[in-house]
């Protein structure tokens, strides 16, 4: 009788080894997607206009003779599924931006308004006007 127990008590585990091989174990995952909360545009030179309440900076002239700034701004949550930005703005002759955010005046007394979006579809922005001087 012990074994006939024992052979049973064999036969079940190697039989729910097999099961469990054959069919798979595997738990549940799920993806989620982490949505851009929020985007921020941050530097040293972006003031605020309270009237407006709208983001600005003035580029100066660097020792090169060229009016460069380069936008930096921070997304949250900074896990995000997807990061990407794009830069909108309405394309002249007198700025460039490049993809990465690098803005270029070819002259000065200019004005240029960026809207920095998130690709991911959550429609998050944040925007801001340079003026070359």
């Amino acid at each position: 009788m012990k074994k006939s127990v024992i052979i049973l008590i064999g036969v079940i585990y190697f039989a729910a080894i097999a099961i469990v091989s054959f069919f798979g174990l595997m738990p549940e995952t799920y993806v989620t997607d982490e949505k851009v909360e929020s985007i921020t545009i941050t530097g040293d030179k972006i003031k605020i206009n309270q009237e407006k309440n709208t983001k600005y900076a003035i580029v100066r002239q660097n020792d090169d003779g060229e009016w460069v700034y380069q936008l930096e701004y921070t997304i949250t949550p900074n896990n995000a599924t997807n990061a990407k930005v794009d830069f909108v703005y309405e394309k002249n002759d007198s700025v460039t931006v490049s993809d990465t955010g690098l803005v270029t005046f070819t002259e000065s007394d200019c004005a240029i308004i960026i809207k920095i979006m998130a690709t991911d579809g959550s429609g998050i922005s944040d925007t801001i006007t340079l003026y070359s001087r």
